[in-house]
């Protein structure tokens, strides 16, 4: 698994695999917006895509944010999000990494992998860290 850096992916990455709904079409749209874009390739295949920017909302403590996170429906269920989620947490070690996952089951996969609800509140996932 590696991280392939591209400059404007949604073109290429909708080829693979069309939104089912407005909510991924504008969730791909966004991620032209999003600082360092990266494929999910393993070999010759494109399985996902990440961005990562840095979280400059708290300055306290380098920190990344990662802004989106799509794995191709075909690789889900496959450990292709956790991988690439690895090489991520080891590309930014010491430095606190951040998403918001805009779903449950995303957050359930986050929680999955160390990160922490922000505050007390369990059902809190709207804002989620992990210190690498």
């Amino acid at each position: 698994m590696e991280l392939i850096k591209v400059n404007f992916p949604v073109k290429e990455f909708q080829e693979l695999e069309e939104p089912v709904n407005n909510m991924e079409d504008s969730l791909l749209h966004s991620f032209l917006d999003r600082g360092n874009n990266y494929f999910i390739a393993e070999g010759d295949e494109t399985k996902g895509l990440i961005s990562i920017k840095y979280d400059y909302d708290r300055p306290a403590e380098p920190n990344v944010h990662i802004s989106t996170m799509y794995v191709l429906k075909r690789y889900r269920n496959q450990a292709t999000g956790k991988k690439a989620l690895d090489l991520i947490k080891q590309k930014y070690a010491g430095q606190l990494i951040t998403c918001c996952p805009f779903s449950e089951e995303s957050a359930r996969f986050f929680i999955r992998e160390g990160f922490v609800p922000e505050g007390d509140d369990p059902d809190m996932y709207y804002y989620l860290y992990f210190k690498a």
